[in-house]
């Protein structure tokens, strides 16, 4: 009797990840791109299309859990090179409408959906945005142009996508709408304050957790570690090493997970083994 194929993932830096089982690619919120903070607030942006497929080879589905650029914006180029489907809220199908995805390829989805894409198994759940003033939910007009600032990337919905494949299960980030559940990895948006953090740790009993969004997304990953992003009033930031220490008090059987970026790891072997990534762990006295 031949063993299941191992279920692998990656961190793609911000709130990025590929998963991905028996040759199928699954991405979520693949953004490679990283615009400087000064383009974010007065330039015109765009994907950055060598930077993208340096890191990007393969692509078979995307899920998008919210259409903010940091999300979003890289997605399009990404499904029209390898002509894979695209599932999102109504603003994200619009933006992708607007840049020219085609509609065969763009699925509009709503939580409790659920669906198969390949080998993996997904649940659209409700999950919600910390609050910051420039990021508020809105409506997109239908427009034919593409989006030509980062903040014409609005977000009118949040998901958070239950994903399984072979005996394992991830969750990225529910938010405030944490619900009991059975989960083997909770990947966790560092972005939305220790309070609601806690909430679903408690909430939740993963057997690892992986903190995301929790690097600077303006500067280049190489540069990021050593200057994570803003931790300041309205964003409160959970920076990782109390993040650690909760995992480590309030999930009874979980392991805290630090990878490196843009490195596969067999879901099986952090659930064994943990691991943090080292120069990280010695810069925060981890």
């Amino acid at each position: 009797m031949t063993n299941p194929p191992p279920l692998l993932f990656r961190w793609l830096g911000a709130a990025g990840l590929e998963f991905s089982y028996n040759g199928f690619s699954l991405l979520v919120d693949p953004y490679i791109s990283r615009i400087p903070l000064f383009k974010f607030l007065f330039g015109k942006v765009k994907p950055d299309e060598p930077k993208i497929f340096s890191k990007i080879t393969a692509a078979n589905a995307i899920l998008v859990t919210h259409s903010h650029f940091d999300h979003l914006m890289d997605v399009p180029v990404i499904a029209k090179k390898f002509n894979c489907p695209v599932y999102g809220s109504p603003n994200t199908c619009a933006l992708l409408e607007r840049c020219k995805v085609p509609p065969t390829q763009i699925h509009t989805v709503a939580p409790s959906d659920e669906f198969s894409i390949g080998p993996f198994s997904i649940t659209v759940m409700k999950s919600s945005h910390p609050f910051v003033s420039l990021f508020q939910p809105v409506i997109i007009p239908k427009k034919s142009e593409p989006p030509r600032h980062a903040l014409d990337f609005g977000m009118d919905l949040q998901f958070s996508y239950r994903i399984s494949a072979g005996s394992r299960t991830c969750l990225t980030d529910p938010g405030n709408e944490a619900s009991k559940d059975v989960i083997d990895i909770l990947f966790i948006n560092t972005l939305q304050g220790s309070r609601t953090v806690r909430t679903i740790l408690k909430t939740l009993d993963p057997l690892a957790v992986i903190p995301i969004h929790w690097d600077n997304y303006f500067k280049p990953i190489s540069d990021s570690h050593g200057a994570p992003g803003w931790g300041l009033w309205p964003v409160r930031r959970v920076f990782l090493k109390p993040l650690k220490k909760l995992v480590y008090t309030l999930t009874p059987r979980g392991r805290f997970f630090l990878p490196e970026p843009f490195k596969y790891y067999r879901v099986e072997d952090i659930l064994q083994h943990g691991h943090e990534f080292p120069s990280i762990a010695s810069l925060y006295g981890m």
